[in-house]
């Protein structure tokens, strides 16, 4: 999921899951200003729009388990120990 900010040279936005939402907040920090009547954005000088890629499904999902279950979850998903994969070979 891209996630985007506006950046001025003193000051830097919160990030957010669209561009859309990132510009209405651009005000705040006085990145620029979203004609409300045009749905055009003005961005002030020297502003750059930053994005990342932020973590996707795995992540959602691990937030919304609760810490016992994703105990659990890593306990089974951990390899054998070396010594039993030694005593079923012989």
């Amino acid at each position: 999921m891209t996630q985007y900010r506006f950046v001025t040279p003193d000051r830097s936005g919160k990030w957010y899951n669209n561009v859309e939402a990132a510009q209405k907040a651009a005000g705040k920090i006085g990145a620029g200003f979203r004609d409300e009547r045009s749905g055009n954005f003005y961005p002030y000088p020297n502003t750059v729009l930053e994005t990342r890629q932020h973590a996707t499904c795995a992540a959602v999902v691990g937030q919304k388990m609760g810490k016992a279950r994703q105990a659990v979850r890593g306990i089974l998903m951990l390899p054998a120990p070396a010594e039993t994969l030694r005593l079923a070979a012989d």
